[in-house]
């Protein structure tokens, strides 16, 4: 299997005047790493909680190093980090802004955001990120999402995430964060792409006892559900979807019907893709 993880280049307008002000909250996120040069991703500006300013990225961006070795670019001022709260399975990570008076327009952006269970399939979604002072964008559409983690992890098969888009904000038409990119599968047939629902980011700002410790490397033994040195822990969901993109019908139609006799119940999807192949 190809993963990729999104950590292009490529440019394109706005689609909408609503939407080009999700460009405010985006910002490009530098880690550095002990093995190579640093990573470069992006982020998504939430606005103050509390008093401080959080900004969401993924775990595979920052997960792996220390809050001092971490920096956040709004525009052109450079922002260090406090602490990152982390849920690595997740794959999400929310950075504590050190300093935020530095930036003064920080406080001002308060970024509205979308439970899953409020979107809807077929909706158009623009995946945003920011690397080396450029505005990346793709927009697409939800394609499917998926009973995980007390929430739903989102796919699209046509966003097309591109290198320097992870962690950065997916947001509807008016401009609201729906997801954070996360991940791509590359198969023979397409790619499929997955997207982390606001729940989480939600559910992580929510969590006082984890807020009010000092996080300077995550201490969290789990790894991201797509982690490829881990492939029997991937969810069921990630699996099925690398045998769909792929087009092994028959080994999708065999994990299929093994999970439907463990009385797994996320298999509907998978099952409408056999179906409508005769299986």
């Amino acid at each position: 299997m190809q993963l990729k993880i999104l950590a292009s280049l490529i440019f394109t307008a706005a689609s909408s005047a609503g939407a080009s002000n999700s460009f405010d909250s985006t910002v490009m996120v530098l880690a550095e790493q002990d093995y190579s040069r640093p990573a470069e991703a992006s982020g998504v500006i939430l606005g103050d909680h509390n008093g401080h300013v959080w900004v969401a990225t993924n775990f595979h961006v920052t997960g792996y190093t220390k809050a001092s070795g971490i920096r956040v670019i709004h525009h052109d001022v450079t922002l260090m980090v406090n602490r990152q709260i982390c849920r690595s399975i997740l794959d999400l990570c929310l950075l504590e802004i050190k300093e935020p008076e530095r930036d003064p327009s920080l406080r001002a952006i308060h970024t509205e955001m979308v439970p899953a269970r409020q979107l809807r399939l077929g909706q158009k979604m623009i995946s945003r990120g920011r690397i080396k002072g450029q505005d990346l964008e793709q927009t697409g559409s939800l394609e499917i999402g998926f009973d995980y983690a007390e929430s739903q992890i989102l796919r699209s098969g046509d966003i097309n995430f591109i290198m320097g888009m992870s962690g950065g904000g997916v947001f509807d038409q008016s401009g609201r964060l729906i997801a954070l990119n996360s991940a791509i599968i590359n198969g023979s047939e397409r790619s499929a792409y997955f997207m982390l629902p606001t729940d989480w980011i939600q559910k992580l700002l929510a969590d006082e006892s984890s807020l009010a410790k000092f996080h300077d490397f995550p201490n969290d033994p789990d790894v991201p559900y797509f982690d490829p040195r881990h492939t029997s822990l991937r969810p069921f969901f990630f699996q099925a979807t690398w045998l769909e993109i792929n087009g092994q019908w028959a080994d999708l139609k065999v994990m299929v019907d093994s999970a439907k006799r463990r009385g797994f119940l996320g298999t509907g999807y998978f099952e409408g893709q056999l179906k409508a192949r005769g299986l």
